[in-house]
C-alpha cells in the first residue's frame, strides 16, 4: 500500500516525539508515548500515522517485555554463538556484536518502508553481526560464511545436537521471504565485486536464509541474513566478510543512505538523526550506545572478538 502524507501529518509525528524525549525514562515508554498521541485529538484520520502508531506500540510492547521477562536474551544468545564458533571452528577468527536497534533507527525503517509502499514491519529490533576476520581471499572467507550459517541453522532449528549451546529449548528458525535478483546489474555497476557462482547454503535451509551474498541488493550489499525466536523474541543473526562488512558500512551499501533528508509528495522529510531534536535530558540517539544514557533498563550490548 502506497502511503500518503501531508505535512501536519510530519508536523504531528516530530510533536509527538519530542514530547514523549522530555517525558519518559526507558526507551519502551517513550515508544508507547510516542506512539499513542499519534492518533488522540481532532481530524487525525491519516492511515500513514494510524499505521505508524500502530507499528511504534508493537515496538514499545517488545521493548517493555524485554526489560521485564528476558534482559538477559542477547547476553545467552551471543555466548551460545561464541561456545559453537570455537568448539565447530577453533581456526577462523571473527567478531560479533549484538545490539538492541536503536529508537530513532527503529523509527527511520519503519516511515522509510511505508514510504516504499511495504508494511512497516520489521523484525531486526534485537540483532547480531558476525564477521569473518581471517585475512584470506573473499572466495575463502564466503565459503567459511556458509559453512557457519549451515552449522548454526543445523544446531539452532535443533537437527544437530553435537555441541550444547546452553540455551533453553524454546528456539526456532524463521522463514524469511525470497529475494530479487540484482546480479546481473551489480556485476555490471560494481565489476569488482566478488559474487560467488553459486549459493552455499544447504538445501534444506533455503526457505530459512536471505542470502544477500550471491543475491546482493542493488548497492551491493552481501550478507547472510536469519531470523531466530528465542524465547518469543526475533532476533535477526548477520554473517559477513570483513569486505563486506566495510562496503556496508564505508561503502555504496552504507545504512546512513536511508537516513539523508528525502522530500516525498512535496514535502521535505528530515529523517531522524541526533541533530535532528534537541533532548539534552535523555541522550538516546548515539548509534553506537546500547546502554544509553539517561534510561533504565537498558538492553545489555554483546560484543565478543577472536
Amino acid at each position: 500500500m502506497k502511503f500518503e502524507i501531508s505535512s501536519n501529518d510530519w508536523t504531528r509525528v516530530t510533536s509527538s516525539l519530542t514530547q514523549a524525549l522530555y517525558t519518559q525514562k526507558s526507551v519502551g515508554d517513550v515508544a508507547l508515548n510516542f506512539a499513542i498521541p499519534l492518533t488522540q485529538g481532532a481530524g487525525v484520520n491519516s492511515p500513514f500515522i494510524s499505521k505508524l502508531s500502530s507499528a511504534m506500540r508493537q515496538s514499545a510492547k517488545f521493548r517493555i517485555l524485554l526489560r521485564e521477562q528476558d534482559p538477559n536474551v542477547m547476553e545467552e544468545v551471543g555466548t551460545a554463538i561464541v561456545l559453537i564458533m570455537e568448539k565447530l571452528f577453533p581456526n577462523i577468527n571473527f567478531s560479533i556484536e549484538g545490539r538492541e536497534k536503536t529508537l530513532f533507527s527503529d523509527l527511520n525503517k519503519r516511515i522509510s518502508k511505508m514510504l516504499e509502499g511495504k508494511s512497516p514491519r520489521i523484525q531486526d529490533l534485537l540483532a547480531f553481526r558476525l564477521i569473518i576476520l581471517n585475512k584470506d581471499d573473499e572466495q575463502t572467507n564466503i565459503m567459511r560464511c556458509y559453512d557457519i550459517l549451515n552449522s548454526l541453522l543445523a544446531l539452532f532449528s535443533l537437527l544437530d545436537t553435537t555441541v550444547e549451546t546452553g540455551l533453553s529449548w524454546d528456539i526456532s528458525v524463521k522463514e524469511v521471504s525470497p529475494l530479487k535478483d540484482h546480479r546481473a546489474s551489480v556485476s555490471q555497476k560494481f565489476p569488482n565485486l566478488y559474487l560467488p557462482e553459486r549459493s552455499g547454503i544447504n538445501p534444506q535451509f533455503q526457505n530459512l536464509v536471505k542470502d544477500y551474498i550471491f543475491l546482493p541488493n542493488p548497492q551491493g550489499y552481501q550478507s547472510l541474513h536469519f531470523i531466530l525466536t528465542y524465547r518469543g523474541f526475533p532476533i535477526e543473526i548477520q554473517i559477513r566478510t570483513v569486505n563486506m562488512h566495510h562496503w556496508a558500512e564505508y561503502g555504496p551499501a552504507k545504512h546512513s543512505e536511508y537516513k539523508k533528508s528525502r522530500t516525498f509528495q512535496g514535502i521535505k522529510l528530515e529523517m531522524f538523526d541526533e541533530d535532528l531534536i534537541s533532548c539534552p535530558k535523555y541522550e538516546i540517539f548515539n548509534e553506537q550506545l546500547i546502554t544509553y544514557p539517561g534510561l533504565v533498563n537498558a538492553v545489555p550490548f554483546f560484543r565478543y572478538s577472536k
